[in-house]
């Protein structure tokens, strides 16, 4: 990166591009934009390396998660030009990659992140609410007494996350209040949840692909469990509540 610049952003412009790999000039005009500080924070945390090319242009070559990620960093930015404080939803499949860009873009921006995983609660269904059968396994008013009203009163955040492996609540964590929210997870954007968000993100993936990498991930026996209960639950709440026309930006695992 050329250090002499005075400019305060960087316009990214795809030059290439080719399986699942993305080439970019960097420039002063381009196809998005990134602040010098969120470009220089990428670079110390390894996540893309910047390469002067032999035209003196910087360049950048990096995978699809690296493009995903720099296209809701650069919309983020955006924002927080006319705003200062944020609420940042991710949802998507199982398998997507939602995780993994919530927590680099909590690490990019120093924001607070939290994951519905961490609200997992025993299923429970009402047949008076029909809502209720879409998410029924997320604890919601947990959520909005733990998450929401802390940081509508701009106070830290403390609460027991679910985990898996024992099925058990661990201990408490405290998450400092921060201007900016990113909360992450299937069914995030149930209108249970935060009606309210700055910018709504959906991580998309082909079906052949979930059953391919939760199998990678998690072996045959959660394999089975996601492709008779969770992936259908999921495909049809973003289906019946035509969850993807609601997000500004969809992007693609």
């Amino acid at each position: 990166m050329n250090t002499n610049t005075t400019l305060d952003k960087f316009g990214f412009t795809l030059v290439y591009h080719k399986n699942h790999h993305f080439g970019f000039n960097i420039h002063e005009k381009g196809d998005f934009y990134l602040s010098k500080l969120s470009l220089s924070r990428l670079v110390e945390a390894s996540i893309m390396s910047i390469q002067p090319t032999k035209e003196k242009v910087d360049f950048v070559m990096i995978n699809r998660y690296t493009y995903n990620l720099l296209k809701v960093l650069a919309k983020i930015e955006e924002l927080l030009e006319s705003k200062n404080e944020l609420w940042i939803a991710i949802d998507g499949y199982a398998g997507a990659g939602k995780t993994t860009l919530a927590n680099q873009l909590g690490l990019i921006l120093n924001a607070q992140v939290f994951h519905t995983d961490d609200f997992f609660k025993k299923p429970v269904m009402d047949t008076n609410k029909p809502l209720s059968q879409y998410g029924s396994n997320i604890d919601y008013e947990k959520i909005k007494e733990t998450i929401f009203k802390p940081v509508r009163l701009k106070q830290p955040i403390q609460y027991q996350p679910f985990d898996f492996k024992t099925h058990k609540h661990s201990s408490f964590i405290e998450i400092p209040h921060q201007p900016i929210h990113i909360f992450e997870g299937a069914f995030v954007l149930h209108p249970y949840m935060r009606k309210s968000y700055d910018l709504k993100v959906f991580y998309h993936k082909p079906l052949f692909k979930q059953y391919k990498d939760i199998f990678k991930r998690n072996g045959f026996k959660r394999l089975w469990k996601f492709i008779t209960k969770w992936i259908p639950n999921e495909r049809r709440y973003v289906k019946d509540l035509g969850i993807m026309h609601q997000c500004d930006l969809i992007i693609q695992s």
